[in-house]
C-alpha cells in the first residue's frame, strides 16, 4: 500500500483552477519521508510517510515562505504508537533547514489528526475553507520553526531507523 501511495503522491498532476493551489509538480526522494519498522522473519514494512513540499508550493493563501506538508499517511495499524509524531518531528526538522515556517491543510472533520497537530503547537491560520475538491471544511494549520537550524545544506534522512 505505501508504495502505491508514495507512487500516486510523485505523479505530476495539476490541480484544478478554482482549487487555488499553486501546483507544485511531481515531487522528489528527498521530500518523501518514509518510517519504516522491519517485520519479523524479514522485510520491511512502511508505517508511514510524509510528503514535504518548497515554500512556494501550498495554497494561494498560505504564507508564501512557508514550506507546505502536503501529505502524512500513517497505517492504521500503526496509528497510536508515536509514527505521527514522529514523522512530524522530522518533517519540521527538514522544513526548518529551508523555511521559517510548514503550513499544513487538515479536514476539521478529522479530529485525530487535528489533536496530533496542535498537541505539538500547530496553531489555526485563519478560518476554515472549502476543500478544492470534496467541498468539505478544511483549516489551514501553521507551525513557526526555530531559525537557529535553518541552513544551506539540505534535508539530512533521519526517518529510515
Amino acid at each position: 500500500m505505501c508504495r502505491t501511495v508514495v507512487r500516486r503522491a510523485h505523479c505530476p498532476r495539476r490541480a484544478p483552477s478554482s482549487g487555488g493551489h499553486r501546483g507544485a509538480g511531481p515531487g522528489d526522494p528527498e521530500r518523501q519521508a518514509p518510517l519504516t519498522r522491519h517485520r519479523r522473519g524479514g522485510g520491511i514494512a512502511c508505517v508511514g510517510f510524509a510528503l514535504l513540499l518548497p515554500a512556494g508550493s501550498g495554497f494561494e493563501a498560505d504564507p508564501p515562505e512557508a514550506a507546505h506538508l502536503a501529505l502524512l499517511a500513517v497505517d492504521p495499524r500503526a496509528q497510536g504508537a508515536g509514527v505521527g509524531r514522529r514523522l512530524l518531528a522530522a518533517v519540521e526538522e527538514r522544513a526548518a533547514r529551508v523555511a521559517p515556517t510548514v503550513v499544513l491543510h487538515v479536514l476539521t472533520e478529522n479530529a485525530s489528526a487535528l489533536a496530533l497537530y496542535t498537541s505539538v503547537g500547530w496553531r489555526p491560520l485563519g478560518t476554515p475553507v472549502p476543500h478544492p475538491l470534496s467541498g468539505a471544511p478544511m483549516l489551514t494549520l501553521v507551525r513557526n520553526l526555530p531559525a537557529a537550524r535553518r541552513s544551506r545544506t539540505g534535508p539530512r534522512d533521519t526517518l529510515s531507523r
